[in-house]
C-alpha cells in the first residue's frame, strides 16, 4: 500500500545525552508506550545499534534479516548482494562508531532517523569530521514490537509489469519504489537493433528532459510532470544510458515526486538509434 498523507512534522534532534549506551540498559524495544522523545530516541538507539555491531562482527545474515521486505525486494535479493554493499559502501573505516543526528516519525510505528557513520580517525582524534557518510534510516515498529530497517530512505516497492516498444527496442518498468524524499522506477532496456543506442541525450544538462515522469498529486491541480534526476543526489550522470547493439541494461531513474504522488506514466522524448531519433511512453 502507498504510504499517504505524510507531513512534516518537526524534527526531534537527539542530544548526546539520550544516546549513550550506558543510560539505554533499561530500555525494552518491545515497549509499546514508545512516548517521549527520550524513550523514543533510546529505542531508536538501540535498533540501529544492533544492526550496525551485526555488520561489524561480520554477522551479515543475521543483519540481513533485519532489513524490511519492501528493501530487500527492490535492492538487496539476497544475502550475498547485501554484503557486497555492506563491504563496500560500510567498510572497516566505517561503521563502528555512529549516531542518530535527528529523527521524525512519519506515522504510527515508522520514523524516519538521519544517521551519521563515523570516519574511525574522527571518533580517535576528534578532528572535525571530513569523510563521515550519512544515510536515512526508516525504521518500522509493529504493535508486537518486532522492528525493521530500510535504508537510503525506502518507504515501499512494487513489482511492475509494464513494458513497450520502438522498432527492436523494448524498456519495461519491473518496480516502483518511493523513498521518503523521491520516487523511483527500476527499468530494463533491451536494445535488439544493429546499432548501440542511446537512451538519453547526456551531453548536456538539458539532457534531463529527455525522461519524463508524468503524475497526479493527492492535492489536486490535474497532471504534473518532472524530469528525471539519474541518480538520488541529484548528479547527472554522462556515460551510464548507451546500450549495445543486442544486449540488455536496467537501470534506477529517480524523480522528485513525493512518496504519496500517483505516478501514471514514464516517456522517453529523445532515444538516439544512429541519426534517428524515438520516443516511447510507458503507461501505468
Amino acid at each position: 500500500m502507498l504510504i499517504t498523507g505524510i507531513i512534516e512534522p518537526s524534527w526531534n534532534f537527539v542530544s548526546k545525552s539520550m544516546v549513550k549506551t550506558s543510560q539505554l540498559q533499561d530500555f525494552d524495544i518491545k515497549q509499546s508506550d514508545m512516548i517521549g522523545n527520550v524513550a523514543e530516541s533510546g529505542c531508536l538507539y538501540l535498533i540501529v545499534n544492533e544492526f550496525i555491531e551485526l555488520i561489524n562482527n561480520k554477522s551479515y545474515r543475521q543483519a540481513y534479516d533485519l532489513l524490511s521486505q519492501d528493501l530487500k525486494d527492490s535492492h538487496y535479493p539476497n544475502v550475498s548482494s547485501f554484503e557486497a554493499f555492506c563491504k563496500k559502501s560500510l567498510s572497516s573505516k566505517y561503521g563502528k562508531d555512529f549516531e542518530i543526528l535527528n529523527y521524525k516519525q512519519l506515522n504510527e510505528g515508522k520514523y524516519l532517523c538521519k544517521v551519521r557513520f563515523l570516519d574511525l580517525s574522527t571518533s580517535e582524534t576528534g578532528i572535525q569530521p571530513q569523510s563521515d557518510i550519512e544515510d536515512d534510516m526508516i525504521i518500522n515498529i509493529n504493535t508486537a514490537g518486532k522492528y525493521s530497517i530500510s535504508l537510503s530512505g525506502l518507504l515501499n516497492s512494487h513489482k511492475l509489469n509494464i513494458s513497450e516498444k520502438t522498432g527492436e527496442i523494448r524498456i519495461a518498468i519491473n518496480r516502483i519504489n518511493k523513498f521518503y524524499d523521491a520516487t523511483a522506477l527500476d527499468i530494463e532496456v533491451y536494445n535488439g537493433e544493429n546499432k548501440k543506442i542511446d537512451l538519453i541525450d547526456n551531453k548536456n544538462e538539458a539532457g534531463k528532459m529527455n525522461v519524463i515522469v508524468s503524475y497526479m498529486s493527492p492535492s489536486g491541480g490535474g497532471e504534473h510532470g518532472k524530469s528525471a534526476i539519474f541518480d538520488k543526489y541529484g548528479a547527472f550522470r554522462r556515460t551510464d544510458y548507451s546500450i549495445n547493439p543486442k544486449s540488455k541494461s536496467s537501470f534506477e531513474l529517480f524523480f522528485d515526486v513525493k512518496p504519496q504522488d500517483e505516478v501514471f506514466k514514464l516517456g522517453f522524448n529523445n532515444i538516439r538509434v544512429g541519426n534517428e531519433v524515438r520516443k516511447l511512453e510507458l503507461w501505468r
